[in-house]
């Protein structure tokens, strides 16, 4: 498929796939590296936002039924749990453990998404508006990267919260609203002070 074809569904799958697979690694992996971590937690910030400014409110638009007030609350569960595994270790056991129910949590909202809104946004937009809306995201993705202040580069091990905040500036700017009308999570509890989100 030529890239000028690829649609804003496909653009999002792929990106479920890179998430998945680096959940993957990081799980099965017994070094001590953060970057696969900050990579996707870089990714995970990137899909979220690119669905919350484009996807979703052309979706409610064209009266598509879904309920996205429980997918926004879904995705801050999502970046607070993002934010607790940031707070740990790399090594540590728990470390490992809330990576794997960072893993289940996004397998569940990637299958759901697939099998079941997917289908319907395929049958509300057509193929010309689904390649218009990919061009928006590539381009939505290139601003928030330009303005995300380049590559962080935290301690090899534990991430401070500045760090944290740096790594997940597009989550803020994707949908602050909702992830200051959230419950409350436990984020960083480990670290002394606020936690590392609002």
């Amino acid at each position: 498929m030529s890239s000028k074809k690829i649609g804003a569904l496909t653009l999002l799958t792929d990106q479920h796939l890179e998430v998945q697979a680096l959940l993957e690694k990081i799980v099965r992996t017994r070094a001590q590296d953060p970057e696969p971590l900050l990579h996707l937690a870089q990714l995970l910030a990137l899909n979220i936002t690119l669905k919350q400014r484009l996807l979703y409110p052309v979706l409610v638009a064209e009266g598509v039924d879904w309920p996205f007030d429980d997918v926004r609350q879904e995705q801050v569960q999502v970046r607070r749990t993002l934010s607790y595994v940031l707070c740990l270790e790399v090594g540590e056991p728990l470390f490992r453990a809330a990576v794997r129910g960072l893993k289940a949590l996004l397998e569940h909202q990637f299958q759901e998404e697939e099998e079941a809104l997917f289908p319907q946004v395929r049958a509300t937009l057509n193929a010309a508006r689904l390649a218009e809306m990919a061009a928006a995201m590539r381009a939505l993705a290139r601003q928030l990267s330009a303005a995300g202040g380049g590559k962080c580069n935290p301690p090899p091990r534990r991430l401070p919260g500045e760090a944290v905040a740096r790594v997940l500036p597009i989550c803020h700017a994707g949908g602050g609203q909702s992830a200051s009308a959230g419950p409350g999570k436990r984020a960083g509890t480990r670290r002394e002070g606020s936690s590392p989100l609002p």
